[in-house]
């Protein structure tokens, strides 16, 4: 049987970028996330049982600091463009290969603790899946 290689993700950076502007610079971490269900239709005999696995729904999940005083921040944006469909490029590693994604725009938390830096993390939905592509931003 052959030994399939493997090279863990270590993400100690990232590029992100959204309708061409860089925002690597504002996230602390960002992941596509899948959710999918079991779905399970069962008969009148006991081997009447049949189970599929639902198609997966996508978003794409960001931690940021907020900025509320630079014009074009991240916080901003999410702000000013809530509910437009963007396209985005995240790249997991910093130069390295890319996923590209329209993802819609949802607002992310304002305010924090006294005494912390304000950090927000936002859920955008993706329209269809994240595509892997070999161009980085």
């Amino acid at each position: 049987m052959p030994v399939i290689d493997i090279a863990p993700l270590y993400m100690d950076g990232a590029d992100l970028s959204i309708e061409g502007d860089d925002y690597a610079a504002h996230i602390s971490g960002a992941s596509f996330v899948p959710t999918s269900s079991t779905v399970t239709w069962t008969g009148a005999k006991p081997n009447a049982t049949f189970t599929r696995q639902s198609r997966a729904t996508w978003v794409l999940t960001l931690n940021y600091a907020q900025d509320w005083e630079s014009a074009k921040s991240l916080s901003q944006y999410l702000h000013d463009h809530e509910g437009k469909v963007v396209d985005i490029i995240l790249a997991p590693v910093t130069g390295g290969k890319a996923f590209t994604a329209s993802v819609t725009i949802a607002p992310g938390t304002i305010g924090a603790e006294i005494n912390t830096f304000g950090t927000s993390t936002v859920s955008l939905g993706l329209n269809g899946r994240p595509e892997y592509t070999v161009i980085a931003p």
